[in-house]
């Protein structure tokens, strides 16, 4: 399964983006303004995440895609919801749930996730 993050619009609020599945969007995402993953192709897989306490996409770094309220306390990490101003996603919680629903239906039929970030 092919999953690509187009960045749009970087400000001191956040790197913001789209995510796609397939090249269709799902969600926007947003991360660090300085501390965002360089672009590039990943593999991903989901993994338990102890912190979390649940599965979550995981990058080969060790990066996370993940809910949050916010930029600013990720280190190198993804946020997922819908975007309504620079830096800031809402219903991050319900996004990052379907997101989840939808890769882990893909892994058990033996697919396997690339992510790129361009």
């Amino acid at each position: 399964m092919k999953i690509t993050i187009i960045r749009a619009e970087c400000s001191k609020y956040g790197q913001d983006g789209v995510l796609y599945i397939n090249n269709n969007p799902v969600c926007d995402t947003c991360e660090h303004p300085k501390r965002k993953l360089p672009a590039g192709e990943y593999d991903l897989k989901l993994a338990l995440n102890r912190k979390l306490r649940r599965s979550v996409p995981t990058l080969s770094n060790g990066s996370i895609i993940t809910m949050g309220n916010g930029p600013f306390l990720l280190n190198n990490d993804i946020i997922v919801g819908k975007r309504v101003l620079r830096g800031v996603l809402l219903q991050t919680s319900e996004v990052f749930n379907k997101l989840i629903d939808r890769l882990d239906k893909a892994q058990n039929v033996g697919k396997t996730f690339t992510l790129t970030i361009k």
